[in-house]
């Protein structure tokens, strides 16, 4: 993406299946007419009320978890601060990880998502400048 793509939505309840894997994320369901990159893991930015977190977020209708053609955003953010339930919040998709995938079991997505986490975080250390101009454009946008 030469630009990243981003929304804007409110933090919704989900299945709590993140948490019960050790991985609670925050969801957002997308509008039907939305359109959105391309259905994966990425490496991302969560910003709400004046902070930034590195996150790593799926996008996609997450085959192993349920059979639904709705999309939906999950992130799990490295920071300890977490937005809440009805929070309003910004999702920044930096770069692609890997496209979604159908895990025929919980402990297969959780050794999945394990080897993602490891990832996104070395991707994170690796590109600290992209902090600043998405705080600096927060502060004017969002």
């Amino acid at each position: 993406m030469a630009t990243p793509f981003s929304h804007v939505e409110k933090v919704s309840q989900g299945k709590k299946l993140g948490r019960k894997l050790g991985f609670p994320t925050l969801n957002i369901a997308l509008q039907d007419d939305m359109v959105v990159p391309r259905f994966g893991v990425y490496a991302s930015l969560v910003s709400w009320d004046n902070k930034i977190c590195p996150a790593i977020s799926n996008i996609g209708v997450r085959p192993t978890v349920e059979q639904t053609s709705l999309a939906r955003s999950e992130s799990f953010l490295y920071g300890k601060e977490s937005p809440s339930y009805g929070d309003t919040i910004r999702v920044t998709y930096l770069r692609f990880i890997r496209p979604e995938e159908n895990f025929h079991s919980a402990e297969r997505l959780q050794a999945q998502v394990l080897s993602d986490l490891e990832r996104v975080r070395l991707d994170h250390e690796q590109h600290p400048e992209e902090y600043r101009p998405f705080q600096e454009y927060r502060q004017v946008h969002f």
